[in-house]
């Protein structure tokens, strides 16, 4: 059969209230201990087996006194173990090996016999395949959690059951921290894409447009430009891109500025006044030709008479 390890947390061992304590350190199996200083206080567990063995810590030597606990088996006398308290402190110490059982169904109490006095518990060691809890108040037996690691009881007497253990902690604490880091860098992406969102929807842009490397004869930039946006380019809003059309320029006709001759404010139209009609300048030309035609005929009479 099989030694299967049962830590001192397991949900199998029913301890009395109140009067445990838990602890731990990196000596002891899983790192942890319960302990009591309380006499009376007792641990019971029901197992399916042939074989039960109880280990535990020796605390340093304080007031002198030896912790001394005692183990029922199957409501038969108890088993006195008398531990021998050192100057430093005694890990995984064999406190109870049962005789071999038949198997099948037990029960095994473990009761701290002296008060004042550091018990520690650190585990159980059964030689069985299951194992089922005992519930303090009903006697109800039911098969309890099986996640015990098996060892043989060489691998435990040399330690190696402890050091397996701490590299399955130290695996879980490295994955934890993994995954916390990668929670504080998503949220640190999250935060930058908050407080500056056109440079988060940039590169979001950048790394789906789908652009590799191209041979150098621009098809990169032809690339680039066709996925990029209005917002990429400019800082105005998205919208459709306008198309511009150059229309032929139109000119209206400018009138010429109204030209008054000078002569005609006087009364004498003039050609170069837009404002005098032919028939003004005509008149005016006419007349003139007739004083110049009387003028000189009286110039040649004077002449004559002369």
């Amino acid at each position: 059969m099989l030694n299967l390890v049962l830590d001192d947390r397991h949900p199998a061992i029913q301890y009395s209230p109140v009067q445990w304590g838990e602890a731990g350190s990196q000596y002891e199996y899983n790192l942890t201990n319960t302990w009591t200083s309380s006499l009376g206080a007792t641990a019971k567990i029901r197992f399916s087996g042939t074989g039960i063995a109880v280990y535990g810590t020796i605390g340093p030597k304080y007031s002198g006194q030896d912790p001394l606990s005692l183990y029922t088996l199957d409501n038969n006398s108890p088993t006195t173990y008398h531990g021998k308290a050192e100057a430093n402190s005694q890990y995984r110490k064999l406190f109870f090996q049962s005789p071999v059982l038949r198997s099948g169904i037990h029960e095994l109490t473990v009761t701290n016999g002296a008060e004042g006095v550091v018990f520690f518990l650190d585990y159980f060691l059964v030689n069985s395949d299951t194992i089922a809890s005992l519930s303090s108040f009903h006697h109800q037996s039911k098969t309890a959690d099986l996640a015990s690691h098996t060892v043989t009881q060489d691998t435990l007497s040399t330690g190696v059951t402890g050091n397996v253990h701490g590299t399955i902690k130290g695996i879980r604490r490295t994955a934890l921290v993994g995954g916390l880091t990668g929670l504080f860098m998503l949220a640190l992406v999250i935060l930058g894409c908050l407080l500056n969102p056109p440079r988060c929807r940039r590169l979001v842009e950048k790394n789906h447009t789908g652009c590799g490397t191209g041979s150098g004869n621009g098809q990169e930039v032809d690339c680039a430009l066709s996925q990029a946006t209005p917002l990429s380019l400019t800082s105005k809003p998205k919208h459709p891109r306008r198309v511009a059309f150059r229309l032929t320029p139109t000119y209206l006709p400018v009138n010429p500025p109204v030209y008054v001759s000078p002569i005609s404010r006087v009364g004498i139209p003039d050609i170069r006044d837009s404002t005098a009609s032919l028939h003004q300048i005509f008149e005016h030309r006419l007349n003139g030709i007739q004083a110049d035609i009387s003028l000189a005929y009286v110039r040649n009479n004077r002449n004559r008479d002369g």
